[in-house]
């Protein structure tokens, strides 16, 4: 979990999560709370961040008078295993084309070895919006996703994430879901 601790009890803050190729930092977040009022710390539970990215952390506050010492705070944390343990042989893959969309793309993945794998849409809080594939197999091969949700509804323009997961390996890649 994240979260800011404000010593004083009269500031209001919130906290926002980027990543480094966010093409529109106010708008599109990775997560952001901003749940209470002055005096109460701000959290973000549930937040998963994919190596070999860069994240920034924005501690904002309501006016000019919202200034002065903080502390970030990050527990319950993960490390993953570091990609550089794949050879370029080894390695599973993904690609998605196209990546601006607005009635359904394709997915490609490639896992060399016989593994657990999941392969799943994203929202920008990092909720899984679809499984879109999910059980032990290798190889190559493709999923199409029809821009809908679980319940088979149509999603909301936006960013979305598709994320590749095996036992020891993650990657994400990010979509654009246009009207």
């Amino acid at each position: 979990m994240l979260s800011v601790i404000i010593p004083q009890d009269f500031w209001d803050v919130a906290i926002y999560v980027i990543e480094d190729d966010c093409s529109d930092p106010m708008t599109f977040c990775i997560a952001g709370a901003d749940d209470y009022g002055p005096g109460s710390p701000e959290a973000i539970a549930d937040l998963t961040l994919v190596g070999g990215h860069t994240y920034y952390f924005i501690v904002d506050g309501r006016d000019t008078d919202d200034f002065g010492p903080y502390k970030i705070g990050l527990s319950d944390c993960v490390v993953g295993l570091d990609e550089s343990f794949y050879t370029d042989v080894n390695r599973p893959t993904i690609s998605i084309a196209p990546t601006v969309v607005g009635d359904n793309t394709t997915i490609s993945y490639s896992i060399p070895s016989k593994s657990n794998v999941s392969i799943s849409v994203l929202d920008v809080s990092g909720r899984v919006v679809k499984v879109l594939k999910s059980g032990l197999f290798e190889g190559s091969g493709s999923v199409i996703w029809n821009l809908t949700n679980s319940r088979g509804m149509r999603v909301d323009p936006g960013v979305y994430f598709v994320r590749l997961t095996t036992q020891n390996f993650q990657k994400t890649q990010r979509i654009v879901v246009v009207k």
